[in-house]
C-alpha cells in the first residue's frame, strides 16, 4: 500500500512538474520546430487593416502628418538612410496656413481635437463582415506613439486623452460579436526617428517626450536599452490585455538592435496563445536585417 502511494505521489509530482511548462522556449530552433501558420489564417483572403488617429484630425496629407508638419525649411530628410535637406513640407506649410507654425500649435494640440465622437465600432464591423472579410487589424500605436487602448506605461493614450475610450477594447468586442478574427499593429519602434526635432519647433521638452519620442544625435543613433525596454512593455502588454489573432509590426522593429526583443517578445505571444487556446499570427514588414529566421512568423512584403 506504501509503495502504490508513494508510486502514485511521484507521478503527481511529475504532472505538476509538466504543468505550466512553455511550448515555445527563448530560442528560434524551439520556436521554428513548434510553430506552425495556422489554417484559418491560410484561408482568410481578405482582411482590413485600418489606420486611424490623431493625425484623422488634420485629415491632409496621411497618417505621416505629425512627421511631415515638422518639416521645415531647415529639416533634413532622415527616413530609411536617405539623407539631405529636404525643404518644408507641404503639410508643414499647410499647417502654418491653417494652425499656425508647429512651435505654437505642435502635434500634441491635436489630441483634445480627436474626440471620436461618430466612432462606432459595431458600424465598422458590420461594413468589414459585409464586404467579405475575415479578420481586421487596426493600429494599436503608430510611430507617433499615441496608444489607441489603455496603456499602462504612457500617458499619451486614448483613454486618458482625447476620446478618452478604449478603442482597441471597442474594435475587439465588436469583431468578437461579428464571429471574426481580431488583431492589432504595433508601428511604435519608428518613433524615435519619427518627428524632426529641435528647440525651434518646440517638441524637445522631456515632458512631451513620451509622444515625440527621445531626442537622439542623429537618425542613425542606436536604439538606448530605455527604448527597447519601453517598447517591449507596451507591447507585450498590448498582448496580454488584448488577446490579439494577429500581432503586425511596421519597420523599425526589424532594427538589429531589435534582435533580442524579437525573441522575448516571439515566445512571450505564442505562449500567450497556447494559454488562450488559439492558434496566433505575428506578422513583420520588412526583412532587411533577417533578425528573425524564415519559419518562426509570417513575413509580410
Amino acid at each position: 500500500m506504501r509503495k502504490t502511494l508513494i508510486t502514485l505521489l511521484l507521478l503527481v509530482a511529475f504532472a505538476f512538474q509538466g504543468f505550466g511548462q512553455k511550448k515555445y522556449k527563448e530560442n528560434w530552433d524551439s520556436i521554428k520546430e513548434n510553430y506552425e501558420i495556422p489554417e484559418w489564417f491560410k484561408d482568410a483572403k481578405l482582411g482590413i487593416f485600418i489606420h486611424w488617429g490623431v493625425y484623422a484630425v488634420p485629415a491632409y496629407g496621411s497618417e505621416w502628418y505629425g512627421r511631415n508638419m515638422y518639416m521645415d525649411e531647415t529639416a533634413n530628410n532622415s527616413y530609411h538612410g536617405r539623407k539631405g535637406k529636404i525643404g518644408a513640407s507641404k503639410e508643414y506649410l499647410h499647417h502654418v496656413e491653417k494652425y499656425g507654425h508647429p512651435s505654437k500649435f505642435g502635434y500634441k494640440d491635436f489630441i483634445p481635437m480627436f474626440k471620436a465622437e461618430k466612432f462606432n465600432a459595431g458600424e465598422w464591423l458590420s461594413l468589414f463582415q459585409k464586404a467579405g472579410a475575415k479578420y481586421i487589424v487596426p493600429v494599436a500605436e503608430h510611430h507617433d506613439a499615441f496608444a489607441m487602448y489603455n496603456s499602462s506605461h504612457t500617458i499619451w493614450n486614448s483613454v486618458d486623452m482625447g476620446p478618452k475610450r478604449d478603442i482597441i477594447q471597442e474594435l475587439k468586442n465588436a469583431t468578437a460579436a461579428k464571429g471574426m478574427k481580431f488583431g492589432v499593429s504595433s508601428h511604435l519602434a519608428f518613433n524615435q526617428d519619427f518627428f524632426n526635432k529641435t528647440p525651434a519647433l518646440n517638441n524637445v521638452a522631456s515632458k512631451y517626450q513620451g509622444l515625440y519620442g527621445p531626442v537622439m544625435a542623429s537618425s542613425d543613433e542606436a536604439p538606448t536599452p530605455e527604448i527597447l525596454d519601453m517598447w517591449y512593455k507596451r507591447t507585450s502588454e498590448i498582448v496580454d490585455n488584448y488577446q490579439p489573432d494577429i500581432l503586425w509590426f511596421d519597420f523599425g522593429w526589424d532594427r538589429p538592435e531589435y534582435k533580442t526583443e524579437h525573441l522575448k517578445l516571439t515566445s512571450h505571444y505564442y505562449n500567450k496563445g497556447e494559454e488562450w487556446g488559439k492558434e496566433v499570427v505575428l506578422q513583420g514588414k520588412n526583412h532587411k536585417y533577417e533578425t528573425l529566421p524564415n519559419g518562426a512568423y509570417v513575413h509580410d512584403m
